[in-house]
């Protein structure tokens, strides 16, 4: 860009001066500098601009379960269908393109009707929902914990979320050395704590 005499403390403006792209790489709130030289006869200024970067952030925020009907569950049940509706948040400072999201169940006794769905571009600060409807097949053990994980995809920009949920109503057997980690158990601390102790009268030599 070429301006004419510049008289002392007057501005001058080119608008539409210079056409920057940003590659998609970047992340919200990255800081790019550009620099700009400016020359007049025999003299030369180096300038910087420091611009913030404005890009989308997609994250699951939230998880529900229902059956065909719309009635709230907290688990999938043997031989019936569910809904899985995720929350999908745009957490950064720039709109989204169209997303991908591909909900991944990794057993062998059940389907889900359509793995893979795209929601429409989603504004920054907003969320969009998607539903994923899992069918549970009659053979499916009675009592499991099962890994489940959702990728949403956006242009370049990816992310996981990983979580798990019931199969049926689970049991602890109490017939081993060790009690099942996926419960979760609370067994106390100092000596009010609960212990596995080898006992031959208990029915697999194990008690609590």
């Amino acid at each position: 860009v070429t301006f004419g005499m510049i008289n002392s403390n007057e501005t001058l403006q080119a608008n539409g001066a210079f056409t920057v792209r940003f590659d998609e790489s970047l992340v919200d709130g990255e800081i790019v500098r550009l620099l700009l030289q400016m020359s007049n006869n025999n003299h030369s200024y180096l300038d910087s601009i420091d611009i913030i970067v404005n890009a989308p952030v997609l994250n699951c925020t939230k998880v529900s379960f229902s059956n065909l009907d719309g009635e709230p569950t907290d688990r999938f049940i043997k031989g019936e269908s569910s809904l899985m509706t995720f929350d999908i948040t745009n957490l950064g400072h720039s709109k989204s393109f169209d997303v991908t999201n591909q909900l991944a169940i990794n057993v062998p006794f059940l389907d889900i009707t359509e793995n893979k769905l795209t929601t429409e571009a989603i504004e920054a600060g907003e969320t969009a929902q998607v539903t994923f409807q899992v069918n549970i097949h009659d053979n499916a053990p009675k009592g499991n914990i099962l890994n489940y994980s959702l990728e949403t995809q956006c242009g370049i920009r990816t992310a996981l979320y990983e979580s798990r949920v019931l199969l049926g109503y689970t049991t602890e057997d109490f017939e081993d050395d060790e009690l099942n980690p996926n419960f979760q158990w609370s067994i106390g601390t100092g000596s009010k704590k609960w212990t596995i102790m080898e006992d031959p009268t208990a029915t697999e030599g194990y008690c609590m």
